[in-house]
């Protein structure tokens, strides 16, 4: 009977497959079974058989036929007999590798490389590669393949710096710490300035950054008064304040600055407009002062002196003011109190951005009509705050009288300065749009004005005007702002005086901009402003 060392369950597997295991020795059972194994001892009586399940005992009568195999080690020596040829031992060698013989391979493939030196595909097999027409080892290969392109190096006048070949000539301007940049050996220092930056505080920033900063340091110095910086991404604000007045001011102008570059966005395609050197990289800088008038006083010339836009006499004109701005060839602002709130002084620097960037765009010292550059500059600090206030007019005064001599007086407009101040444009300008005095004027006539000629309605209705040309869609208002400083006469006149040329040069900027006129955009804007609410 069967006797077996394994588990009943295993037992019940091992009878029910046919095993194959390393050797070849193989028992056929009476009952028609058969195993596949390796015989481990024989008796007269029985056979010891080793399976991959386990140790099994069969007695000698149940078995039929017990046949004896060779392993594969074994069939490898048989077969290395035969060969004869490389290809015969290329051959055995392949077998050997698909039956994991690995040392018996190695050892076929260097008796095939004994016939054929050369051979690829037995080299492979032993782990080598082919390097100047010889089978090394991959290290070797790397090591030779160092020193070979050493001596090619050196036999090319060249030496070696920091791990790189160079002629000795570079590697004396290396050792000296100098760098190669756009043709020339430049020493620490030199190279970052070449590169466009500046030293500041120790570190290396953009020139016209660096510039900007060490510039609101002399003006504060200047004033006497002392102050902080605040700095942003293209804006600083400075002044005799604490930090956080002056951040909230870099954020709001931060903010303009994003609508007024969504605005101007060149059209897809389109080379940017060249713009003055001193402004590449420059920071728009906004100096605010309090009450104390002296410091405001004192930094005047020293700021007009970056400027050449400006007529003599300007200077001494704008110490009178409560503050003025320039925009070429750098962007500069300036503010006091004279008797306002501090809290003007975000208003007024929101505003002067207004102008500057409005301004900036396309540059060449003609100057924009005064109803489009104070209406954009209005409702740039409408966007940022929702309020306005500053107007840049010879005199606030109201249009329309509340009160006429006639009992029986149409209505009239009566612009209210404080709602304005408040944010109220829109209510204001809605008033004046449905008053029977038509006390705002027809686009021409509004064209026609000076900036000491301006009131506040006029303002309003500028703002009106930027903002409807602004939801005809992105590249709009850029267009007709293009337009304009492309006909615009020569500094310092903004205005055309001639009718027809006037008129001829609005046809041209509505145009582009929106696809009419300059009297059919005059009446649909109206149109517009009472049918959306604005």
């Amino acid at each position: 009977m069967l006797r077996t060392l394994l588990s009943p369950v295993l037992l019940l597997a091992a009878l029910a497959l046919t095993v194959a295991t390393a050797s070849a020795d193989l028992i056929l059972l009476k009952d028609g079974r058969r195993f596949e194994g390796t015989i481990l001892k024989e008796t007269a009586s029985e056979v010891l058989f080793e399976t991959r399940f386990g140790e099994l005992k069969f007695a000698r009568s149940e078995i039929s036929r017990l046949e004896r195999g060779l392993t594969p080690s074994q069939e490898f020596d048989q077969r290395w007999k035969d060969c004869k040829s490389a290809k015969d031992y290329f051959v055995l060698g392949q077998w050997a590798a698909k039956k994991q013989l690995r040392a018996d391979m190695r050892r076929a493939m260097k008796k095939v490389v004994s016939f054929e030196p050369d051979h690829a595909g037995a080299n492979k097999a032993l782990g080598l590669v082919p390097y100047n027409g010889r089978w090394v080892k991959p290290e070797e290969r790397e090591r030779l393949k160092a020193k070979d392109h050493s001596e090619d190096m050196r036999q090319r006048g060249l030496v070696q710096h920091e791990g790189e070949w160079v002629t000795l000539a570079e590697k004396k301007h290396l050792d000296a710490g100098e760098v190669y940049f756009e043709g020339r050996w430049l020493k620490p220092g030199d190279l970052e300035r070449a590169r466009g930056l500046e030293q500041l505080d120790g570190e290396w920033v953009v020139a016209g950054r660096a510039a900007s900063i060490q510039n609101a340091r002399a003006v504060l110095e200047a004033g006497g008064a002392g102050g902080e910086i605040a700095v942003g991404t293209s804006v600083l604000a400075a002044g005799p304040f604490d930090q956080d007045f002056l951040q909230e001011i870099v954020d709001g102008l931060e903010r303009g600055g994003e609508w007024v570059a969504r605005l101007m966005r060149p059209e897809e395609g389109k080379t940017p407009a060249p713009v003055h050197a001193a402004r590449v990289s420059a920071l728009h800088e906004f100096y605010v002062f309090g009450q104390d008038s002296e410091p405001y006083l004192r930094s005047v010339d020293s700021l007009v002196g970056l400027t050449d836009t400006v007529p003599p006499g300007w200077g001494e004109a704008v110490k009178k003011t409560h503050g003025f701005y320039f925009s070429e060839p750098r962007a500069v602002s300036s503010a006091r109190c004279m008797g306002r709130p501090e809290a003007h002084l975000a208003g007024h620097s929101f505003h002067h951005r207004g102008h500057i960037l409005i301004n900036q765009h396309l540059y060449d010292g003609r100057l924009l009509p005064p109803w489009f550059d104070e209406g954009f500059a209005c409702l740039f600090e409408f966007r940022v705050h929702q309020c306005n206030q500053v107007m840049c007019v010879a005199g606030l005064t109201t249009v329309g009288t509340e009160s006429r001599t006639n009992a029986k007086s149409k209505e009239v407009y009566v612009f209210n300065q404080k709602e304005f101040r408040a944010g109220a444009w829109k209510g204001n300008l809605r008033s004046g749009l449905l008053a029977e005095d038509k006390a705002l004027v027809d686009f021409d006539r509004l064209a026609q004005k000076r900036f000491g000629e301006l009131g506040p309605a006029d303002v309003a209705m500028s703002m009106a005007i930027v903002a409807w040309i602004e939801q005809h869609g992105e590249g709009s208002l850029r267009r007709f702002q293009e337009s304009l400083k492309g006909s615009a006469p020569r500094a310092p006149q903004r205005v055309q005086n001639k009718t027809g040329t006037r008129q001829a040069r609005y046809d041209v900027a509505f145009q582009e901009a929106v696809g009419m006129g300059w009297r059919a955009a005059d009446k649909e804007l109206r149109a517009w402003f009472l049918a959306t609410g604005q």
